[in-house]
């Protein structure tokens, strides 16, 4: 067995681990120099002087100079940009106010509150439609060039009506209204009744108020729910005022109307006298009004006649004293005729019920409505057309309906058999002038009828 001499293997286990250890600084030192030279070549610009060049050799010896860069100031560093002049167009939605949309350009809420000021006697802020443009024209701050401030704005706030805002050289705002020239023309509206008569007119452009000028005017001669048939023909001629571009923003008179029923045509001309009255007559210079309307609700429809039939709530045969109309709860009745309210209040079976006296002969009587109009009370005086009540089932009912009576010298009559006094009927110089305008609007219409394209499909 060969001796082992232990000083040996010591001396040799030294040796062995001073190499490696030369090795390892070795290997650092060479990954030091590499990270210095990507250092110098990637990370420092070229062209630079850095801590690096001055440490470089000049012309075969070192020479150490001091670095000429300097880094910015804190001042610098922190210098705020001066806001670009713009022009913007803001979108007004839902829930906003014209103070929240111009703060969101930036301007300061102080700034945005001035602007609205100056606007207000222009306009009702508080008026604000969703989806409203606002062009805004924004320039930098004179005090604090990095804000925005308003300069010039512009806002649409009706069909014909802008208002504009400027800054003046004292920096206050100053607005004006600018209004888009109009015109007035007649226009023929109509169509063929396919439905009903508020919706024909309706499909055929007719504007509400007109529509109830025709009901309440033919509502004297003409009922709703049983002389008009489909197929039968509505015509309207109403004053339409529109811009230059053709936008319209409003309707005025209904200067003629007619329904063309299957044998005959009722036509109607508005005509304001020598003491400014104003009604609607026929062709021969009558006036509709009459005494008592046929129909004192609009858009209802005839639910139950006058005469015997099975009580619905009592389950017996007893005499129904009126007309029945369903309409939706709530809708309007109107006065039959001018007079003097004598029972306003629950009464029986009627629910709560409003009579009025208009002669010596004439009433009439309108039950279960839901509630009675302000002011309507016994001893009161209404006018014709007057709103007296709303809709409703009070009393005996089953749904929401206006049950309406006419009582001659006390008795309940029959209101389609009732054959009431003409209204006015013109004379002399007026009926000559009457017929005069009767005449040019007739002329109109017959220009206007080839070319009509407003008709209910």
């Amino acid at each position: 067995m060969e001796r082992v001499d232990i000083n040996v293997v010591l001396k040799q286990t030294r040796w062995s681990l001073t190499w490696w250890q030369l090795a390892l600084v070795g290997m650092i030192a060479f990954f030091s120099g590499m990270m210095t030279w990507v250092g110098l070549n990637y990370l420092i610009p070229p062209n630079e002087p850095s801590y690096f060049n001055s440490l470089a050799p000049q012309t075969g010896s070192v020479k150490i100079t001091p670095a000429s860069y300097q880094l910015p100031s804190h001042t610098e560093l922190h210098r705020p940009a001066i806001f670009t002049p713009a022009s913007i167009s803001l979108r007004v939605n839902e829930g906003d106010t014209l103070i929240s949309v111009l703060t969101d350009t930036g301007i300061t809420y102080d700034e945005a509150a001035a602007a609205v000021a100056a606007m207000r006697p222009m306009f009702d802020p508080r008026r604000l439609d969703a989806g409203a443009q606002v062009a805004v024209k924004l320039d930098a701050d004179k005090k604090n060039p990095a804000l925005p401030t308003i300069t010039a704005l512009s806002m649409p706030v009706s069909k014909t009506t802008t208002v504009e805002l400027k800054r003046t050289a004292s920096g206050t705002f100053n607005a004006r209204k600018i209004e888009a020239p109009t015109e007035t023309h007649q226009v023929l509206l109509g169509g063929r009744i396919t439905s009903s008569f508020y919706e024909t007119a309706r499909t055929a452009g007719i504007p509400a108020e007109a529509i109830d000028l025709m009901i309440k005017n033919y509502s004297y001669d003409v009922d709703f729910q049983r002389d008009i048939q489909r197929g039968d023909r509505i015509e309207a001629m109403v004053e339409r005022t529109q811009t230059k571009d053709g936008i319209v923003t409003g309707f005025g008179n209904l200067t003629y109307a007619a329904l063309t029923f299957k044998h005959h045509t009722l036509a109607i001309y508005r005509y304001a006298d020598r003491s400014g009255n104003v009604d609607y007559y026929t062709e021969k210079g009558e006036s509709l009004r009459k005494a008592l309307l046929r129909t004192p609700i609009n858009g209802a429809r005839i639910t139950s006649g006058f005469g015997m039939r099975v009580h619905p709530l009592l389950g017996y045969s007893r005499m129904h004293r009126g007309v029945d109309f369903g309409a939706a709860e709530g809708t309007p009745i109107y006065a039959a005729g001018d007079g003097v309210v004598e029972i306003a209040g629950p009464h029986a079976g009627y629910g709560n019920y409003v009579r009025l006296r208009h002669n010596d002969h004439y009433e009439t009587a309108y039950g279960h409505a839901s509630r009675i109009a302000s002011g309507v009370r016994p001893g009161a005086h209404v006018k014709q057309g007057q709103v007296i009540a709303y809709v409703g089932m009070t009393g005996l009912a089953t749904g929401p309906h206006l049950h309406y009576e006419v009582l001659i010298s006390g008795d309940q009559v029959n209101p389609a058999g009732v054959k009431f006094k003409t209204g006015n009927m013109l004379a002399g110089k007026e009926l000559n002038n009457f017929r005069g305008k009767m005449k040019s609007v007739q002329l109109a219409v017959a220009e206007q009828a080839p070319k009509q394209v407003a008709s209910a499909k």
